[in-house]
């Protein structure tokens, strides 16, 4: 069999089986002194697996659990993974941004609820999917860009549907009349009969920049009797009704009082602020499409593995703050107590870990972990993986930097310090597929020995996908 037949026979396959699946959003760790765990089939389907990451910005926001028709709340904190299925509300000043990893964001204002009904994001290809249903509140979307002919951004109410092919835009909602703000380039958007879920016959409304569209039940239910009237009118008659249905809902211009607005000014500002990134990386790579496209990746990826350092070393200072029995520490106390010498020592103490350096001798296992999952990477693809030590009082460090990073099989290469490349090797191009592992090593001042491995890796013979280059923002 031929390399032709072999890559086109790959690539029914990969059909068949779903395609390129979403990767960000899970953290995926395995310990080099037990056998790779299985996944339990509960843990494979949990909603929140893949789409993005949470930003608390204030108040708070929840993931609404049901069970026997019983919704629990459970409290999200930044850096939390949400994806498809995700029943996400906020408190009364509760606000939060959805962030996907190719950059773009949702915003979510207080007293909001809504859910992530699709999330995914091809790294490789460029492929992006958002449809968020909003119940009730404020959400407010920002693409960065929607590179292939494929990719969708969709945002739905009770009875309308937004969909762009790269913009900014708001939706506000209160279960009975919605309103889609237009702040950047042009929303196609269908209005929906609540009762029926079914498209009101009338084309696609374009909402373009600076206007605004409020639709509300009952000028849908006032639709619904002039189009049944129309059905049994006279041909002049019914003409004259059919133009009043189509001109029943016309977007206004915005006003300088919604502009004013802390929730449309501010999101309009911290579009600003993404914009201005993204010319910053566009000048970075010197306008190269893929480059700028993984470098908006890399950098989603590195903020997510800070911010998740951060609320770890975050926990371990909090267990550090409680007594044997659990017990928090008066603070105020013991400084009344403390002498110049014990409050030296304290400072001290608080440099080494700021610094991050060592506090343990005895570090017991290495882990390596990854955003995504190893499991199916194209070959182009770009992986950031961390080196972590463990012992057994819960202390860890961060040595990815310090480690020695080497893979096992034909399958890439890493490029620096946590970071994979992956690359078929000549030898399995033909067969279509390669596996391995990515391997860490460090040694620490005794000359103690520790090593790490990641899950398997299986790369996958890359298929080119053509990108809609008219798609790519600044050209």
């Amino acid at each position: 069999m031929t390399k032709k037949y072999l890559i086109i026979g790959l690539g029914l396959v990969l059909l068949v089986v779903g395609g390129f699946s979403m990767r960000g959003g899970n953290t995926s760790t395995i310990a080099t002194t037990t056998p790779p765990v299985v996944k339990k089939e509960a843990e494979v389907i949990s909603p929140i697996a893949k789409g993005g990451w949470i930003e608390v910005l204030s108040g708070k926001a929840f993931l609404i659990v049901s069970k026997d028709g019983i919704e629990a709340k459970n409290e999200l904190s930044t850096g939390d993974s949400v994806g498809e299925g995700s029943v996400i509300s906020t408190n009364e000043t509760g606000k939060s941004s959805i962030h996907l990893f190719d950059g773009s964001v949702l915003r979510i204002s207080p007293s909001t609820r809504f859910t992530i009904k699709s999330a995914e994001y091809n790294k490789d290809s460029g492929k992006l999917i958002l449809e968020a249903s909003l119940s009730i509140g404020k959400i407010w979307s920002k693409i960065i860009e929607l590179a292939t002919p494929d990719s969708i951004w969709k945002v739905e109410t009770s009875n309308t549907v937004a969909t762009v092919r790269g913009s900014a835009f708001g939706v506000s909602s209160d279960g009975k009349k919605s309103e889609i703000y237009g702040s950047q380039h042009k929303i196609a958007v269908d209005v929906i009969d609540p009762k029926t879920k079914e498209k009101i016959k009338t084309q696609s409304i374009i909402v373009e920049e600076g206007k605004i569209l409020r639709v509300a039940d009952t000028d849908i239910d006032k639709i619904k009797k002039l189009e049944t009237q129309a059905a049994s009118a006279s041909p002049a008659q019914k003409d004259s009704i059919l133009k009043t249905v189509e001109l029943s809902f016309v977007p206004e211009k915005i006003t300088e009082k919604i502009k004013k607005d802390e929730w449309f000014s501010g999101n309009e500002g911290d579009d600003k602020k993404i914009e201005d990134k993204i010319k910053e990386i566009k000048d970075k790579v010197n306008g190269d499409k893929m480059d700028f496209k993984r470098e908006l990746n890399r950098e989603s990826e590195d903020v997510l593995n800070g911010i998740r350092a951060k609320k770890q070393e975050n926990q371990q200072n909090s267990k550090d703050d409680k007594t044997p029995d659990g017990k928090e520490v008066n603070s105020k106390v013991e400084d009344k107590i403390k002498t110049p010498e014990d409050i030296k020592k304290t400072d001290e103490l608080k440099k080494v870990n700021e610094n991050n350096i060592e506090t343990s001798e005895n570090w017991d296992s290495m882990k390596i972990e990854t955003l995504g999952q190893l499991n199916s990477v194209s070959e182009g693809e770009m992986f950031t993986l961390h080196a972590t030590l463990y012992d057994k009082k819960g202390t860890t460090k961060d040595i990815t930097k310090e480690a020695v990073w080497s893979v096992i099989g034909p399958i890439g290469k890493v490029t620096r310090p946590g970071s994979f490349a992956a690359k078929l090797d000549d030898s399995v191009s033909e067969v279509g597929e390669g596996n391995g592992f990515i391997i860490a090593t460090w040694e620490d001042k005794n000359g103690k020995k520790m090593l790490g491995k990641s899950d398997p890796v299986r790369v996958i013979l890359k298929i080119d996908e053509s990108i809609n280059e008219d798609n790519f923002i600044g050209q």
